[in-house]
């Protein structure tokens, strides 16, 4: 293989890997929610195998031979699992989390550096502990696949994991039924789905095998063994096919099985049976896997054909202005308004196609919420809501760790130990509430925790202390827990493995403001604190208004904009050295880019100011300009290092006539303004 091949079959094993990874972590949080609830379901144990499979043979394949041995190991570990040789405990939980960490460590690695080279000896041993560790043999007689009265040509064509069920079927005291159907040749395969759909939902599937007629016009007939709740009659109300039989298959009394088994296992349930017949049927997958990467390209190119569409646009503008509406320039101006159509929904497609559900974040939050709670010794209840919110994929991939250090400080900082939480009369058990929603062109993603809050006197205490603030300075709640975003601001007595550090939070601003986002605090002493995140869509091509301040352009994105004011100049108060003025009953105050930017203010004889009233969630504040002078669909491009410092410019872009301006960050202007220029 060469370099560039060799190079690709990485690429591909990583995102596979990924996948695979992420869909284990996933199940094994479902696998825990069943044990909770004594109710575990085996296809959530045989999709983890089957991904512990996949890995280790694309592992081999690769010669990565430690992901290969250990996805090996694990894959013995699920397999005693899946077929009963081994109960679902909390400790095997606890080693399946922690081969699955290791995993993701091996991936990163080659990500990184290209190889799997790592000690993964502490993981194989945990693994060995499990599977081969004392345990005693439950008292009494062992049930016998011989106890049950099924025909000797199916007991001798069952797998193992198929006897397990059949035998795990009895020991819960599900009824069982042998369902004898015949299918036409040709249509065979739709008719098997839809009873063996119908099936499941009254009980589990524990195999389904094929056999011939009594003839070959007879069709083909198929013998499912079905483990149920339900009575027969039930059962034959849901069978549509008339040459269907159905027999209950008798096996030892309860009495007896009570001896078998006195404590019995956790509750499987609408499970089918992995080597099924029907399960080796697969259908055809219309998804495909794109490199992010490739889809930067795609829109860097989109976003060049509206330049040069607002280019042309100029240019028919231009044409009309001195020739008129000459033959011409009509039929540009119709080919360019088309050309407009196609593009926007060329550029949507392309947008929709980099749209992901934000729940991938919530899975892998749960995952390390389970891990920092054992960290710490607390008991955290993990609620989500709003995982099918969809943003762009590098959003969702850069809001990871501002979200990570807000949920490290709510279980360090607000949820209380479990005794703490007893004196207080509140539950043992604390709740971290993760919720994403759409709101108008934005996405507000909310962190919410019931533990002790944050004690604004203990900022502003600590505030003064370092030089934020002055002691006899009047500020409100929400100045004073905007400190804790102050870069090495922590009240936190002592350095704990969770948080404390003096870092964090101001990570947390800084990457959701290069977000084009914004971050609030909510909090109550005693009963918990509230951030609410508020994030573009999307940062790729984005309307905005193009407006005129001090004979230099600017654009603001449009989804950041509430209205455009036009006010008498007297209108505009001076309140605490701050301008504003009133709008709706409430008090809007005002900024001049002037003053932000150091511009040379302009002398206007007009009796007017025209105001942008622009800001995200509840925050807003109006921005004096000179002049609104149109809107485009602009494409953010980063700028250089010098202009990265100064506050308000979140990029720069290019106009129809190939002029550059800056776009600003309208997140920075509302804390300029709400600082009163302090930084």
């Amino acid at each position: 293989m060469t370099e560039k091949g060799q190079d690709k079959a990485i690429a591909e094993f990583l995102a596979e890997s990924e996948d695979i990874l992420e869909s284990i972590g996933n199940n094994l949080v479902k696998l825990e929610e069943g044990l909770k609830k004594s109710n575990i379901n085996p296809d959530v144990v045989n999709t983890i195998f089957r991904g512990a499979h996949s890995l280790k043979g694309l592992s081999g394949m690769l010669g990565f031979s430690t992901v290969s041995e250990l996805s090996h190991n694990l894959e013995n570990l699920l397999d005693s699992l899946r077929l009963g040789k081994l109960d679902l405990t909390s400790s095997v939980l606890d080693g399946l989390f922690s081969s699955l960490e290791t995993l993701n460590n091996l991936i990163t690695r080659i990500g990184s550096e290209g190889n799997d080279q790592m000690d993964i000896s502490k993981a194989l041993s945990t693994i060995n502990k499990i599977l081969h560790g004392d345990s005693e043999e439950a008292a009494g007689k062992k049930l016998e696949m011989s106890d049950i009265n099924l025909s000797s040509s199916i007991l001798e064509v069952l797998t193992e994991y198929e006897e397990h069920r059949l035998l795990e079927n009895v020991r819960k005291g599900s009824r069982l039924f042998e369902i004898r159907a015949n299918f036409d040749l040709t249509t065979f395969d739709q008719d098997l789905q839809r009873l063996t759909k119908d099936l499941s939902e009254k009980g589990e599937i524990i195999t389904t095998l094929p056999s011939t007629g009594s003839s070959p016009d007879a069709g083909i007939q198929f013998n499912i063994i079905l483990g149920t709740m339900s009575g027969e009659k039930e059962i034959k109300e849901i069978i549509s096919i008339e040459t269907t039989t159905v027999n209950e298959i008798q096996y030892a009394a309860e009495t007896d099985i009570s001896e078998i088994n006195p404590e019995p296992l956790p509750r499987m349930e609408n499970a089918a049976g992995e080597d099924s017949f029907i399960n080796d049927i697969k259908g055809l997958t219309k998804t495909v896997r794109v490199d992010i990467n490739k889809l930067d390209n795609l829109m860097n190119l989109v976003g060049e054909l509206i330049l040069n569409k607002n280019m042309l646009q100029k240019i028919v503008k231009d044409m009309r202005q001195h020739h008129g509406f000459s033959t011409i320039a009509g039929d540009l101006h119709k080919t360019t308004d088309l050309l407009e159509r196609k593009l926007a929904e060329l550029q949507d497609g392309v947008l929709e196609v980099r749209m992901i559900p934000i729940g991938q974040i919530f899975n892998r939050m749960a995952r390390i919420i389970r891990k920092l709670s054992k960290a710490s010794g607390k008991k955290i209840n993990f609620k989500t809501s709003g995982e099918d919110t969809e943003l762009d994929k590098l959003v969702i991939e850069d809001i990871a760790d501002p979200l990570m250090h807000i949920i490290r400080n709510a279980i360090d900082h607000g949820i209380e130990s479990p005794e703490e939480r007893k004196r207080l009369k509140k539950p043992a058990e604390g709740v971290i509430r993760l919720e994403a929603y759409q709101k108008g062109n934005h996405v507000v993603v909310e962190v919410e925790d019931d533990g002790a809050g944050i004690d604004p006197e203990k900022i502003f205490k600590k505030a003064v202390a370092i030089g934020l603030a002055q002691k006899d300075e009047i500020l409100d709640k929400e100045q004073i827990l905007d400190f804790i975003f102050f870069p090495g601001f922590s009240t936190a007595e002592k350095v704990s493995e969770i948080s404390g550090r003096g870092v964090g939070m101001d990570v947390v601003k800084k990457n959701i403001t290069a977000l084009g986002g914004m971050v609030g605090i909510a909090s109550e002493t005693g009963k918990g604190s509230l951030f609410t995140i508020t994030l573009p869509i999307t940062l790729a091509i984005i309307p905005a208004l193009i407006i005129r301040c001090s004979e230099q352009t600017f654009a603001i994105p449009l989804n950041a904009v509430s209205e455009n004011l036009i006010v008498p100049k007297d209108s505009i108060q001076t309140v605490e050295k701050r301008e504003v003025i009133k709008l709706r009953d409430r008090t809007l105050s005002l900024l001049r880019l002037q003053k932000v930017f150091g511009l040379n203010a302009v002398n206007g004889h007009s009796k007017k100011a025209l105001i942008v009233v622009a800001g995200l969630a509840e925050k807003k504040i109006g921005i004096i300009v000179d002049e609104f002078v149109d809107k485009h669909e602009i494409v953010i491009k980063p700028i250089g290092k010098t202009l990265k410092k100064i506050p308000g410019i979140a990029g720069a872009t290019e106009l129809g006539d190939k002029r550059a301006v800056l776009v600003l960050d309208v997140g920075s202007l509302i804390e300029e303004s709400t600082r009163g220029g302090k930084s």
